[in-house]
């Protein structure tokens, strides 16, 4: 007798990248539709669906997805898509959520969500998978402007391969998050990383000291440190004085020759 298991859709891991989207907020795109923007000068090949229950397969340049109604959708999105570029423009402020990243490869990043003013919250709580991503343009811009984000679960992102993030948090005002978990001995572009950004002073203490000692265990007081651009430009966030934080912070002044630019200490 042949035995049948039935396995419902629901026990079965999700591994789409998947987003929200209100399609009647403002964008390039009426008012029940979604443009999911790439960019044109790579290859693609990604299957669609939506929460909706529509289907595109093998799409290679970008989608405008027409719902039945205006509204709040979820999108997901599957096979060869190297990257998601809003770049200030399109239906950027019709993004509402990254729920998941899932199992894409992303190869770029570079301004992907850059004036995304809608994403309040990433609320994926997997990391995206860097290992393909390139080395030129790396992590710059990713969340540039992304005025009102206030959380992200990023500091368990492997960025072991990255040595490009400038600009990737540039003026995320409410965004208060550490960075504690990151390797950042292979980052040679730091420029504007997190100006105006909304980091909390503990946060900020916990980052400086964990990004110094990374360096330390690969460049004992700066020796062989490759030069880079080493400005990240945290205006406005301030650090414990007279503890681990400011030794960690002169350290990188002194022995790496960062150019930090904060709100002094507290």
């Amino acid at each position: 007798m042949a035995l049948f298991l039935y396995i419902p859709s629901a026990a079965v891991a999700d591994e789409r990248f998947i987003i929200t989207v209100k399609t009647d907020n403002a964008g390039s795109s009426n008012n029940n539709q979604f443009t999911i923007p790439i960019q044109g000068a790579y290859t693609y090949a990604y299957n669609v669906e939506t929460s909706d229950g529509q289907s595109f397969t093998t799409q290679i340049s970008n989608l405008t997805i027409t719902f039945p109604s205006a509204g709040t959708y979820d999108i997901f999105i599957s096979g060869l898509f190297p990257q998601i570029l809003f770049n200030n423009g399109g239906d950027r402020l019709k993004l509402l959520d990254i729920k998941q990243w899932g199992v894409n490869q992303w190869e770029y990043m570079n301004s992907s969500f850059f004036g995304c003013n809608s994403l309040t919250a990433v609320s994926a709580t997997d990391s995206p998978d860097l290992s393909l991503l390139n080395t030129a343009t790396g992590l710059a811009s990713t969340f540039r402007q992304a005025l009102n984000i206030t959380s992200i679960n990023c500091n368990d992102w492997d960025i072991s391969t990255v040595t490009t993030v400038n600009g990737m948090f540039l003026d995320t005002d409410f965004l208060d998050i550490k960075f504690d978990n990151w390797q950042m001995h292979q980052v040679r572009n730091l420029s504007l990383f997190a100006r105006d950004i909304g980091m909390s002073t503990a946060n900020y203490d916990a980052t400086l000291i964990a990004w110094e000692a990374d360096l330390q265990s690969q460049y004992p007081s700066g020796v062989g440190y490759p030069s880079g651009t080493y400005n990240p430009n945290f205006r406005g966030v301030t650090y414990t004085g007279g503890g681990a934080a400011q030794t960690a912070r002169q350290s990188l002044i002194t022995n790496f020759g960062w150019s930090i630019l904060d709100g002094g200490s507290v």
